[in-house]
C-alpha cells in the first residue's frame, strides 16, 4: 500500500487509490470482520480472479488478522489518566 491507499481506507469503496479487485478484498475482509459473514456477492466477485485455495488463504489472513489483533487488544493493560 502507497500513502495515499492508507489514507483513503475510510473511504475505500469510492476512493480511486483502488481497483475493482482491491476493492473487493478490502470489502470482504472488512464484511468478515464485522459480521462473520461475507455477502454472496463479494464472494462472486472475488471468484472472478481468485480461485478457490486463494479464498481460503484470504479468508485465514483475515482470520489470522483478526485473532491476532483481539489478542493484542485484550492483553493491553488498562490505561487510566488518573
Amino acid at each position: 500500500m502507497n500513502e495515499a491507499q492508507i489514507a483513503a481506507m475510510g473511504d475505500y469503496a469510492s476512493s480511486d487509490q483502488f481497483d475493482v479487485q482491491e476493492k473487493a478484498v478490502l470489502r470482504f475482509a472488512e464484511q468478515l470482520t464485522q459480521s462473520a459473514r461475507v455477502d454472496a456477492d463479494t464472494v462472486n466477485e472475488l471468484k472472478g480472479f481468485l480461485n478457490d485455495a486463494q479464498l481460503v488463504v484470504l479468508a485465514a489472513a483475515v482470520g489470522q488478522a483478526n485473532l491476532t489483533n483481539n489478542a493484542a487488544y485484550d492483553a493491553s493493560p488498562s490505561w487510566s489518566p488518573e
